[in-house]
């Protein structure tokens, strides 16, 4: 069996996501961008948390006769916070950032910092966001906590 020595273009969708809410929130020296839901208990110190998981791939048809399929991924975001004006804070800025298309990089050709060439974009569509109560007794430590989840379709970016 052979290795596979690229990533799909599922993998580029899923880390060009990571980056474009990493890059997003660069200026907050402290915030916790992660590519997976939280493990572990959370304390304190580690908040806030931004958590981001690609939950599914829909194939949805295109084309009847050639039987083309276009991809649906759907995404959850999850915001861990001290408090609940910070948690709204940061939900607003990613929803609004996230309206602008968000950019499919090629990570086979590198990682950041280096600059890495813009495959295509993933039209974010349908956004929804709610709060998730988190009960104090039930947890350590309190926080607030909010997810987006939104679906998007990825188109090639066109040739120069």
């Amino acid at each position: 069996m052979a290795l596979i020595n690229e990533m799909s273009v599922e993998a580029l969708q899923d880390w060009s996501v990571y980056y474009f809410i990493k890059d997003l929130f660069a200026p907050v020296s402290f915030m916790n961008v992660r590519d997976e839901f939280p493990s572990t208990q959370l304390i304190k110190e580690d908040l806030p948390i931004i958590s981001i998981e690609s939950s599914f791939l829909r194939p949805r048809k295109f084309e009847m006769g050639n039987r083309l399929y276009h991809d649906i991924r759907r995404y959850q975001i999850h915001i861990f916070a001290k408090d609940n004006s910070t948690k709204k804070e940061y939900a607003y800025a990613i929803k609004n950032a996230i309206q602008q298309k968000i950019p499919v990089k090629d990570y086979n050709a590198g990682f950041p910092p280096n600059v890495v060439a813009t495959l295509g974009v993933l039209d974010v569509d349908d956004i929804e966001g709610n709060p998730i109560p988190v009960f104090a007794e039930l947890v350590g430590t309190l926080y607030y906590r909010y997810r987006i989840m939104f679906t998007a379709e990825y188109s090639v970016a066109p040739s120069s």
